[in-house]
């Protein structure tokens, strides 16, 4: 039942079975005409089982549907051409006879399954739950009933799991699996952790290796400037004496002058360098761009 918060407001609800669309109307006086409000589905997940027994939907995936982990298309031919009708089934069925060896994985953000052959008590928790679950053959998943704050009764899902989509903020699901199913779900966790162990170790060694040659490069590319109070300069940034810069620029004449930046005005400075290192006067002419200070 719906009940409007301003009755002033003239509402109508329409449903059709053909297109399986429900529409919310409201009436605009102004315009004389009916406004769309709200209608679903909203999206193709939205559609009741989509995805078959025992798929999931997720909007935002291409295609939508899969199957949940643990089972595959009961038609792989149908599936491949987009068609889920038929579902899923378990790559590997249950047996009654193991059924004590059977185990649940967690699956998390979900919307939860038809309720038409589930089953609830308010007075049991989890532990509870899930014994009650794996003593019954024919019961396929389990949950609180109560997801506020810890968690609080229990909810059972007998036969296939219809009409399951991905949430964001969706909720947990325990689904039963068989021993088979449980061994190669541990076996995929520790092969992601031992990956990861050996990024990381191997990023460490890397780092280790690296860092004592980055320190002796530190060191080549520093020297001591008697000058300047004996702090370390960068030898790829030469120092010019304020003396040489005036010398250079023609004590900042006008005619050097190339612009001026955020920082004040930009001079070209030439400079002469006699260099004795074979004997013979090389005479030298480098342009640089100076500050004024």
């Amino acid at each position: 039942m719906y009940k409007l918060v301003n009755e002033s407001v003239i509402s109508k609800l329409a449903l059709n079975q053909t297109t399986r669309t429900r529409e919310r109307s409201i009436w605009i006086e102004a315009n004389q005409t009916w406004r769309e409000y709200s209608s679903v589905p909203r999206d193709l997940c939205d559609d009741y089982g989509v995805c078959g027994a025992n798929g999931k939907c997720t909007i935002g995936q291409n295609p939508v549907c899969e199957c949940l982990k643990g089972f595959k298309p009961k038609s792989q031919e149908l599936w491949d051409g987009m068609d889920w009708s038929k579902g899923c089934e378990r790559s590997v069925p249950l047996s009654c006879q193991d059924k004590h060896t059977d185990g649940f994985v967690k699956f998390v953000d979900l919307k939860l399954p038809d309720t038409t052959n589930s089953w609830m008590d308010k007075n049991m928790n989890l532990e509870e739950c899930r014994a009650k679950c794996l003593n019954n053959c024919s019961c396929m998943a389990y949950m609180n009933s109560d997801i506020r704050g810890k968690g609080s009764g229990c909810a059972l899902w007998f036969g296939d799991l219809v009409d399951v989509r991905w949430f964001a903020d969706g909720q947990d699901l325990y689904i039963r699996m068989p021993a088979s199913e449980l061994v190669k779900a541990a076996m995929i966790a520790a092969s992601i952790i031992a990956v990861v162990s050996g990024m990381l170790c191997l990023g460490f060694f890397i780092s280790r290796k690296r860092k004592p040659a980055l320190k002796e490069k530190t060191k080549r590319n520093e020297m001591v400037d008697p000058s300047n109070g004996g702090r370390k300069e960068d030898l790829e940034l030469p120092l010019f004496h304020l003396s040489k810069i005036v010398t250079a620029t023609n004590n900042f004449s006008m005619e050097n002058k190339l612009g001026e930046g955020g920082f004040g005005p930009v001079y070209r400075g030439i400079f002469c360098a006699l260099w004795t290192g074979s004997g013979d006067l090389i005479s030298s002419i480098m342009s640089n761009a100076f500050r004024s200070q």
